[in-house]
């Protein structure tokens, strides 16, 4: 025993006043892989030394390194953090002056993050630090360590935990894989913060949810959390909920529809709830509400786009609301009611192009085209016609129906759904659907164009709606279509029309008015595809 006992100390007496390594230096709450182990004190230190298949070895750390004359020629043990390996060789985070190398079967298996015990042999020659290693024994995991480190504590130790979370974002600094113990901290303060939200939720005491909050917004720095925590509805039933409410609007949070949010959701959240419960054809109060959007340009997200929302609907319900006009850059007209304006049916005394209005819908002042019908009970589908006149107009279809398509094609995120060209009908007649960008929402949309038979008189016809009104506008829209009448014999000069100061009616031709049905079975290759629920339109009336 005796001689036992000094062969040790020969053997490990030059490293016994160096300190410890990463993982190593902290409370070993994991067994270890080996047997019997022993301290000895050495230098004012108690050094531990571990027998591993019959051979001995000091337990070392990175304090070890920062002079290692001591380690060379010695057996020695510690934890190592793999990175990766090559053949013979292998890196690690916690030991990166160090080449460590040893038969290629070590590291077969092992991979990134991989804690290790190493055995072997220290050298030190010149300023190179290797380690031969000659046996590898898994270490426990980074997250067996911490869960290790809880493993005894009551759930409601919440300082303990707090403890806990503290050491592991430490480790986070020292450890290679960072992400994984900042991770680590945050989620046991989350589970912490939960239990006292709990625990307070049972008690009815705010000091236990203000110290909740408090760890969100200092350890956590997320103040949505701590928002979740004072919107719980037993809060707004207690005496000290006017301390929550300053905590909360001390971080600039406001309380709507039964939660804290953010001043800018808050904000947003009420122009909803606003333009929600304005009645379709109070004209007034979405005026009022575009301009509320206007004055809170620095709260409201889109506030423009919002603002030009309401004026829309605003002028879809009233189109003679001169404010809304301006709004919308429009010229005022007079607010009277005018008598003898069409109120249902198109028809162009010229050219004597009629087209039925849609039953229930009411025709209004044109949002595009000659004539426009919107849905009473809709706030955003509309129909309209137009007459081609002018340079629009060409000898040949395609020519027509090209320039419409690129006019379409000019619209925020346009995309061609269908293209459908119709048979049987006396002249030249196309049907497109399509989708296209109105803010964050997405349109649909059909367009039909027919051409007459002498090629001289054109008139389109489009539909825009949300995708849940699809079904019931592209009804109306196809029954719009059908009731399309063009004269067989009658066209529009080329060049020339708009500046015509004739108003009257030319004469028509022999024989009766010859309609012109264009659209096909409403069957499922004339449907466009489903695409996502849309706000109200956003093309600016023409003046």
């Amino acid at each position: 025993n005796w001689y036992m006992t000094v062969r040790r100390l020969l053997l490990i007496l030059p490293v016994l006043m160096v300190g410890s390594l990463g993982m190593s230096a902290e409370p070993n709450v994991i067994p270890s892989p080996w047997g019997d182990t022993f301290t000895m004190p050495l230098r004012d230190h108690e050094r531990t030394f571990v027998t591993w298949q019959d051979a001995t070895w000091l337990e070392v750390g990175l304090g070890d390194l920062a002079d290692p004359t001591f380690l060379n020629a010695k057996d020695v043990t510690l934890i190592g953090k793999l990175i990766r390996t090559e053949g013979t060789r292998a890196w690690f985070y916690n030991l990166p002056a160090v080449e460590v190398s040893g038969d290629a079967d070590l590291w077969r298996a092992r991979i990134d993050g991989d804690n290790l015990y190493l055995f072997g042999r220290f050298i030190y020659e010149g300023s190179n630090k290797r380690l031969k290693v000659s046996s590898v024994v898994s270490a426990p995991s980074d997250q067996q360590v911490i869960a290790s480190r809880r493993a005894h504590m009551q759930q409601n130790d919440w300082d303990g935990q707090l403890k806990v979370a503290e050491w592991v974002r430490e480790q986070a600094n020292k450890q290679g894989n960072r992400e994984f113990w900042l991770a680590s901290a945050e989620s046991i303060i989350i589970q912490v913060v939960d239990d006292i939200a709990t625990a307070a939720a049972s008690k009815k005491e705010i000091k236990l949810a203000l110290r909740a909050m408090t760890l969100c917004t200092e350890q956590l720095r997320d103040p949505g959390r701590a928002a979740r925590v004072g919107s719980a509805s037993w809060i707004r039933q207690s005496a000290g909920a006017d301390e929550i409410s300053l905590r909360m609007r001390k971080l600039d949070y406001e309380f709507v529809s039964g939660r804290w949010l953010p001043r800018s959701e808050a904000t947003a959240a009420e122009f909803e709830a606003r333009f929600l419960a304005t009645p379709w054809n109070d004209a007034d109060a979405y005026y009022k509400l575009g301009l509320w959007c206007d004055a809170n340009l620095d709260l409201l997200p889109r506030a423009r786009e919002l603002s030009f929302r309401c004026f829309q609907a605003g002028f879809r319900a009233n189109p003679r609301h001169n404010a809304i006009r301006h709004e919308l850059g429009m010229e005022a007209v007079s607010t009277k009611t005018v008598s003898g304006v069409a109120q249902g049916d198109f028809s162009d005394a010229i050219s004597g192009v009629t087209v039925t209005g849609p039953e229930g819908w009411q025709r209004t002042e044109p949002i595009e085209g000659d004539a426009t019908w919107i849905d009473p009970k809709s706030e955003t589908a509309y129909l309209t016609a137009k007459l081609l006149r002018g340079n629009q107009l060409a000898s040949d279809f395609k020519t027509i129906w090209d320039l419409q398509i690129s006019i379409l094609q000019t619209r925020n995120g346009f995309q061609n759904l269908t293209d459908v060209e119709f048979s049987g009908t006396t002249g030249k007649a196309r049907h497109l659907s399509f989708s296209y960008k109105e803010g964050r929402f997405t349109r649909l949309g059909d367009m039909v164009l027919v051409q007459n038979p002498a090629g001289r008189a054109a008139v389109r016809i489009d539909a825009s709606y949300a995708e849940s009104e699809q079904e019931a506008v592209r009804k109306r829209f196809f029954i719009l279509v059908k009731s399309l009448t063009i004269p067989a014999g009658n066209a529009l000069p080329v060049t020339g029309s708009e500046n015509r100061t004739d108003p009257k009616p030319q004469p028509e031709p022999s024989g009766e008015r010859s309609p012109v049905p264009v659209v096909p079975d409403d069957d499922a290759s004339s449907k466009p595809a489903a695409a996502p629920a849309s706000g109200r339109s956003s093309s600016e009336p023409s003046t």
